[in-house]
């Protein structure tokens, strides 16, 4: 699996919602870097996609990894125009060119992930030829959205027809999504997965084996706080 981590240090979100419990950005980002840690695999590389961070940062994100690690640095930029996701796109093109069949799993650093997270990606995804999320957004529950479920190694998975930029897919899917996803790149728009999933399936698993660290989109049925306590930074 090729993981592209993207880290950046600012407290504002781009949807201005509010972090889990307002906390500081760099606290998030280094316990979603810890927790992805838990299963990485001796062959995961790791792509870290920096947009401006501090050298402390940046050098304590090389002392805590357990994989390869490829830094990519964003040229610096306006806050309007994503540099960061126009950076991101053209790494994964090259990437998934150089890896057809390899799973390519986009990760923004706000997201907390269960120990076992990415083996249950892994052992799942290998030979889904489509995309697939980490997290069950709980507002896909109120109201109830049409779906149909799959039976996954260890859990039920649904399909889903939205997402954010937190996705894994083949090499060769991403690849067959460029065109639109560098439309999309520069105001770094998540409304282009909802397009591309009315072509083809997007899936996740049931309960979610990661979380985004907000105050309002936390996945359902797992004890994110004690995941939250145990990671120690």
């Amino acid at each position: 699996m090729i993981i592209y981590f993207r880290a950046c240090e600012k407290q504002n979100t781009i949807s201005y919602v509010t972090r889990f419990n307002n906390t500081n950005k760099t606290i998030i980002l280094k316990k979603c870097w810890l927790s992805i840690q838990n299963s990485i695999s001796s062959g995961d590389k790791v792509v870290l996609i920096e947009d401006s961070l501090s050298p402390d940062t940046l050098a304590w994100l090389y002392a805590n990894s357990k994989s390869e690690l490829i830094k990519v640095s964003v040229p610096s930029h306006s806050w309007e125009f994503h540099q960061h996701t126009v950076t991101l796109v053209e790494t994964l093109e090259n990437y998934s060119k150089e890896f057809p069949e390899e799973l390519h799993y986009i990760v923004e650093d706000d997201y907390l992930h269960t120990p076992d997270a990415l083996n249950v990606l892994r052992d799942t995804l290998f030979s889904w030829a489509y995309f697939a999320v980490p997290y069950d957004y709980p507002d896909r529950y109120n109201p109830p959205k049409p779906c149909q479920v799959l039976v996954g190694k260890d859990r039920h998975w649904r399909t889903i027809d939205s997402g954010t930029m937190t996705a894994i897919a083949k090499g060769s899917t991403w690849l067959a999504h460029m065109p639109a996803l560098k439309q999309a790149a520069p105001t770094s728009n998540d409304k282009v997965f909802e397009e591309i999933y009315k072509t083809v399936p997007c899936i996740n698993p049931l309960p979610g084996v990661a979380s985004h660290m907000t105050d309002r989109h936390h996945t359902p049925l797992v004890n994110w706080d004690k995941i939250w306590e145990s990671v120690d930074v």
